[in-house]
């Protein structure tokens, strides 16, 4: 007879560690913060990255002058937001790298952000009448047309 030296849990508690990590995957995962109404001059791009299984993460508005940061964690600190100017040929390099067609392409999920306790990302663009929310994991393909938009924002935002 072989025995193990690992411990089983009791079934109740197998069955709360599945219900928890299934709630952290459908809903963590879909954390939606409010979404600004759009500058003055029509746009801004948000970004961000959370963590379902912390319930942490970070995000970044920008718009025509000010990059505004927001932080949080779900349990050991508080939410966080910082305010930066944004200087003129920073904010027309995102606007260059705005690729709206390559980001219609996009559907609204791509991969599966958020599976295996992974990290989810997002990228949100608000321009006129255009506006398009992607979420994905940090390591999927995005398209050609979306990598110069996605480092840009990824160095506003700390990444």
């Amino acid at each position: 007879m072989q025995v193990s030296s690992r411990a089983s849990a009791p079934p109740r508690a197998r069955r709360l560690a599945a219900l928890a990590t299934a709630w952290a995957v459908l809903f963590c995962g879909c954390h939606d913060h409010a979404t600004a109404p759009p500058s003055e001059s029509g746009t801004q791009i948000v970004s961000g990255v959370e963590n379902p299984w912390t319930g942490g993460g970070r995000e970044v508005r920008v718009l025509p002058s000010v990059v505004q940061h927001d932080t949080w964690a779900r349990y050991d600190a508080p939410h966080t937001t910082q305010t930066a100017p944004l200087d003129g040929p920073t904010w027309n390099a995102l606007l260059d790298a705005i690729d709206s067609a390559a980001l219609t392409a996009l559907p609204e999920i791509v991969g599966c952000p958020g599976c295996a306790d992974g990290t989810i990302e997002w990228l949100e663009v608000r321009r006129g009448t255009f506006h398009k929310r992607v979420r994905f994991s940090p390591w999927d393909d995005l398209g050609a047309g979306n990598t110069a938009l996605l480092e840009q924002v990824r160095a506003l935002r700390g990444d």
